[in-house]
């Protein structure tokens, strides 16, 4: 790669320009240009930038500057706040992202901002004058050296008594540790918190633990007043072993021996506001290993004993608990207490419940009789793992891997199929678990499934949400008929049949019959059909979460139609149209 100071002639040079106009000394570090094709510049900083006294810093430049801003950093320098502890870069832009353009320069920088940074960052009282962004700084996330491919799950909402100063720890692991390669995953649990007198202290949700099989393995945790600021693992566990006397039993792990320790310690959660901070640590006892000496015969070769060195590792915490899930989601909070039925998992099916799921719903039914076929996949939110389960069960594995608090529950039950002589009647149940839900979804596509289920659904006073595609997935369709509502599936059908509602485009191609299917199927990319799956969800959740204060915005329309193809079947932005609707002049169906 071409070197930016050859790309762009003369910049370098003024970077330089700049910084000595403003009284910076600077030294290139010529070894590293040549060598790493890298800018690396040594700084004497002084006290007119500053503010305080002469700072000797240094500052990398990005392979791909001025795109990307410089790294300053203060080796020897301590700071509590804006300063990575091991690493020493300072941080002098709130956002680099956003607070930095290619005509800035590393001059600029210093002089507007480092002062103000030194300042904020010796001050546990934040504010002032400098624009400080409203943001905390995890000791957690500045360890370098964590174990890749590996978490151990706790709840963020954990708060442990700052009296009590250690005591045993329950995890549960799946896989092994460490993972062999960067392809595997080693997922850990902190099921249990406990004092040494085994007072239960903090206990993961019931929906985690659940999702481990493996024994339980005890070890050790300890708080301390301060984070350790050692990045090396063994550094790392051999303090927290000198804050805590008490014994880490030796453990046997997928046929490994392992020692567990956890350490707390204040961590921000928000600006200067502190909490427990949670870093995991391991240590894999390697044990003899007899290896091969030069032979003394050609018949015979002696083993020799070599003692291999333990192995220490950091383990990441992974926050689990379920306000950790919901804080990217304050507008949906409504949802935690709502369920939905979902009737039919194909592929917008499946899309909108796993959307729904991941906004954080309490529950979700998915009803469907069929089987998830490899060809699904194209466009369906299963996985080939799960290739010949119940579409119905696929999706609900799919639900509770993507949110494991979501209550789901399947059914294999076809709706309005004909029974046999002998066989239960469906129907009584069927309205027996509409009556559970907030939301009955129809993803059916089904003409006669949509206009049964419309009825038993409107007979049960609950909401009805529909939605369909047409052929080649060239547009789609969204509707919700709520229980209060003066129109009803007939009377859609009718404002279709007059032409009030415009279908859109559709694809004149003929459907599609796969290789051992029982029937023909419709055409269409996952990316198409999404749209109107993402649009399904959107409006699910804006119904249920009215009433609310704060809430995701309440929908204003009906019946809402997506076109995503012109007649002639050319691509086009999609254009959505709102319907609102009343009961329909002809619509004879509100008097069964």
């Amino acid at each position: 790669m071409t070197p930016w100071w050859d790309l762009y002639p003369g910049r370098l040079e003024h970077e330089i320009d700049k910084l000595e106009a403003a009284g910076v000394v600077v030294q290139i570090d010529k070894d590293v240009q040549t060598n790493d094709n890298l800018l690396q510049l040594e700084l004497s900083i002084p006290p007119s930038i500053t503010g305080t006294v002469e700072i000797a810093a240094s500052a990398t430049f990005p392979d791909c500057y001025p795109y990307l801003p410089p790294k300053v950093f203060l080796p020897g320098f301590q700071m509590p706040h804006h300063l990575n502890p091991f690493t020493k870069e300072i941080c002098l832009l709130g956002v680099p992202g956003e607070d930095w353009a290619p005509g800035d320069t590393l001059s600029r920088l210093l002089t507007e901002q480092l002062a103000e940074a030194l300042r904020a960052g010796t001050d546990d009282q934040a504010g002032g004058s400098w624009n400080e962004t409203k943001q905390a700084e995890p000791y957690g996330a500045y360890y370098n050296n964590y174990l890749r491919s590996t978490a151990v799950l706790i709840d963020g909402d954990w708060k442990l008594p700052a009296e009590v100063r250690g005591g045993y720890i329950d995890f549960k692991f799946a896989g092994p540790l460490p993972p062999p390669d960067a392809q595997d995953r080693t997922i850990g649990a902190a099921c249990t918190v406990r004092t040494d007198s085994n007072q239960m202290l903090a206990e993961l949700p019931a929906q985690l633990r659940d999702l481990f099989a493996s024994p339980v393995l005890t070890g050790r945790w300890t708080r301390v007043d301060a984070p350790i600021q050692l990045d090396n693992a063994k550094s790392f566990w051999e303090a927290a072993a000198h804050e805590d006397s008490g014994h880490t039993p030796i453990l046997n792990h997928a046929g490994t021996k392992i020692e567990l320790r956890a350490v707390v310690f204040p961590e921000e959660i928000g600006l200067r506001e502190a909490a427990d901070g949670w870093v995991f640590a391991v240590k894999v006892h390697s044990g003899p290993r007899a290896t091969s000496s030069i032979p003394k015969s050609k018949k015979r070769q002696r083993l020799t004993p070599v003692v291999v060195p333990d192995q220490y590792f950091l383990l990441r915490p992974a926050r689990a608990g379920r306000r950790d899930f919901s804080a990217r989601l304050p507008e949906l909070s409504p949802l935690a207490r709502r369920q939905v039925l979902v009737v039919g998992a194909g592929a917008v099916g499946s899309a909108v419940s796993l959307q729904l799921a991941r906004a954080g719903m309490k529950g979700i039914m998915v009803m469907d009789p069929d089987t998830l076929e490899p060809g699904n996949l194209v466009r369906h939110a299963g996985t080939f793992e799960q290739v010949g389960m119940p579409k119905a069960v696929a999706v609900c594995k799919s639900l509770v891997s993507a949110y494991p608090y979501v209550a789901a529950k399947f059914s294999e039950a076809a709706v309005g199929a004909p029974r046999r002589a002998g066989e239960a009647e469906r129907t009584s149940a069927l309205l027996g678990t509409i009556a559970e839900y907030d939301l009955v979804i129809d993803a059916t596509a089904e003409l006669t499934a949509q206009r049964l289920l419309a009825k038993v659904t409107r007979d049960c006073g609950k909401p009805y949400l529909f939605l369909d595609a047409t052929n080649g997935a060239w547009g789609g369709l969204v509707g919700l008929i709520r229980a209060e509502s003066t129109w009803c599936y007939t009377c859609f059908e009718y404002y279709l049949s007059d032409g009030t509602i415009v279908l859109p485009p559709s694809s004149p191609a003929p459907r599609t019959q796969p290789v051992g299917c029982a029937l023909p199927t419709f055409t269409g990319a996952g990316f198409d059909l999404d749209e109107v799956s993402l649009h399904a969800a959107r409006t699910a959740a804006a119904y249920l979460c009215e009433g609310n204060e704060n809430a995701y915005p309440a929908i204003s329309s009906d019946v809402d139609v997506v076109q995503l193809r012109d007649p002639e079947g050319n691509r086009s932005l999609p254009v959505w149209t709102g319907y609102k609707l009343n009961r329909h002049e002809k619509c004879q169906e509100h008097l069964l």
